[in-house]
């Protein structure tokens, strides 16, 4: 219960109290008698012309239970006389009973000047109608222009401008407007009518609604001043101010961070730098204040955080005059929940105490916490490419969007048609590489993370075009595989001794494969070889050429014999890296769709 009074407060009559209690005793218990018109109090007593504002409403038992339970108002001009009933006259105002003192009204778009509040009441259970009594009249309200004070989405942007904000007033400040609004960035108090004199640079808006007009920031602010954001009904000379902004937007020199995005709950350090050498004074100077927010950063230093919103406070170490350093709190700069990635503002001030703004917000991307498994499947692929491989681990961004970072490599080569399938898996197609077993790395906003082994398995294959031939036939092959250019290679001699450290194509039977005892020259020796593709020419890492003649042998002792036409049948084309320890690693095979048939068609 309300034990003092507000300023202002008007106290009943004694006289009007007395005829309201005969009334009621003259109405009988059938029909409740409702109060006498009571004097109320407004607070605030000022109102935005677009209404939509709540004012409170006092007045010792001026909302009784019993008789005003039910509530509605109209709004009039204050040099007007409430009716004695709810009828017809004024505009109409939504209220709500607290107590029998209280009740609170929310305001409707009005007219600049001076008005009251005419309250009127039923009983529980009725509705207000025409014939309803007048309960309550409010003391004096003013509505003006200077009281519309729309909330701007940011109060402080870069001086270069093109960005936009958003200013958003109470009720309909705006429903005046019929054309396109106009705006002005001003260094002292809003002109009560349009202009670009000096000290009010013009600006672009749109009306979104009744409510809202978006503003593009011009570009042509003088960094570190503080501007007075002032809408009107449109860009000509007599065109009247209709609001202007609830704090001033200030124009700051723009910050640049790196990196510009990090890993969820890990202690990481960036670096704030700005565009001037002096922004950041040597000792003893006190140190600037960083703090990182999800919200509009505050116009002055400010640790009040509410969870995954902030403002919460990095530590600084100082660099030089233009340059800072500032280690991120880990339990604090998160990815909020469900989010794959989240955007938080990084705010630098004169000091970490009440020091002011001293840089435009710049963008810290925090993405959730990366891990790669040592899970791939399948665990191989061509060592041309093309394979289609699931990686696991935690941390991808999924669903994908537009803005969130996403790559992998194998072995350091990227795959291409990355996509996470959950946040837990990722899907892309191999890259060319040279045989082996290789680690498989993954990156995004929170940075690279590597499998702790080498899971996926390059193998040594290769594909030929042509993939026939005639007996007897002299052909050229182009080799598609990977690894190439590193290989050394050499025809076999007619004569002496062959190289066994050098590479060769060769064409073999299936017998090739089986003795594979890793011995010396293994790659003639152990038979099956039916010729040479000679001459070799390294188109790069991933393609050679080379002529197979089939009508050269190579003999037991590697060398190149004349022979009669090989066979018909099905064989294969090798790479041989070296004649000693052959394995995938160092020889591949055809691994097309089909082997390399000799026949006669």
């Amino acid at each position: 219960m309300r034990t003092s009074q507000p300023s202002g407060f008007r106290p009943l009559r004694a006289g009007v109290a007395v005829a309201a209690t005969t009334a009621a005793v003259l109405a009988g218990l059938s029909a409740p008698a409702f109060a006498a018109n009571t004097a109320v109090t407004a607070t605030p007593n000022t109102a935005p012309i677009g209404g939509g504002n709540t004012v409170a409403l006092f007045g010792t038992g001026a909302f009784p239970a019993l008789t005003a339970t039910v509530l509605a108002s109209r709004t009039v001009a204050s040099t007007a006389t409430c009716a004695g009933t709810y009828g017809t006259t004024g505009t109409t105002a939504v209220t709500t009973r607290t107590d029998d003192d209280n009740a609170s009204v929310v305001l409707p778009a009005l007219a600049a000047g001076t008005f009251k509040v005419c309250t009127y009441g039923v009983a529980s259970g009725s509705t207000v109608v025409t014939g309803s009594p007048l309960v309550a009249t409010s003391d004096t309200i003013t509505a003006s222009v200077a009281n519309t004070r729309p909330v701007l989405s940011a109060t402080s942007g870069p001086a270069v401008g093109g960005n936009t904000i958003t200013a958003t007033g109470a009720g309909t400040y705006l429903s005046a407007v019929t054309g396109t609004p106009a705006a002005t960035f001003s260094t002292g108090a809003c002109p009560a009518t349009y202009t670009t004199t000096t000290g009010n640079v013009a600006a672009t808006a749109v009306k979104t609604s009744t409510s809202v007009a978006t503003i593009t920031v011009p570009s042509t602010l003088t960094a570190s001043t503080a501007y007075n954001v002032c809408l009107y009904g449109g860009s000509a000379s007599n065109s009247a101010l209709v609001g202007s902004g609830s704090a001033t937007y200030s124009a700051l020199p723009a910050a640049t961070v790196s990196p510009k995005a990090g890993s969820s709950g890990v202690a990481s350090t960036i670096t704030v730098s700005a565009p001037s050498t002096s922004t950041f004074p040597a000792s003893p100077s006190p140190l600037p204040g960083v703090t990182l927010t999800t919200d509009a950063c505050p116009a002055t230093y400010s640790t009040a955080v509410t969870q995954y919103v902030g403002p919460f406070a990095g530590t600084v170490i100082r660099i030089n005059g233009g340059k800072i350093a500032v280690t991120l709190p880990a339990t604090k700069i998160e990815t909020g929940v469900g989010q794959s990635t989240t955007a938080w503002n990084v705010c630098t001030y004169a000091n970490a105490t009440s020091g002011a703004l001293i840089l435009a917000p710049a963008t810290y991307t925090v993405a959730p916490a990366l891990s790669v498994s040592n899970t791939i499947s399948p665990t191989a692929g061509s060592a041309q490419g093309g394979t289609t491989v699931t990686i696991t681990g935690t941390g991808f961004p999924y669903p994908l969007g537009n803005t969130d970072i996403l790559s992998a490599k194998i072995g350091g080569v990227s795959l291409t048609d990355v996509t996470s399938t959950s946040a837990t898996t990722l899907t892309g197609k191999t890259g060319a590489h040279a045989a082996g077993q290789q680690t498989v790395e993954v990156t995004t906003a929170a940075g690279t993370a590597y499998s702790s082994g080498t899971p996926f398995t390059y193998s040594y294959g290769i594909s030929v075009s042509p993939t026939t031939a005639a007996p007897s036939a002299t052909v050229t092959l182009d080799v598609q595989g990977a690894g190439f250019a590193s290989l050394t290679f050499e025809d076999f001699p007619s004569g002496g001794s062959p190289d066994d450290t050098k590479a060769h194509v060769l064409l073999v039977d299936n017998s090739w494969f089986a003795p594979n005892s890793y011995v010396p020259d293994e790659a003639y020796a152990d038979g099956g070889v039916l010729g040479e593709c000679a001459g070799v020419i390294k188109i790069g890492d991933n393609e050679l050429i080379c002529t197979l003649d089939l009508t050269v042998d190579i003999s037991a002792a590697g060398l190149a014999v004349p022979a009669t036409p090989a066979p018909e049948g099905a064989y294969q084309v090798v790479v041989v890296n070296a004649g000693t320890g052959l394995t995938s690693a160092t020889h591949s095979n055809v691994s097309s769709s089909s082997t390399f048939t000799v026949a006669t068609y």
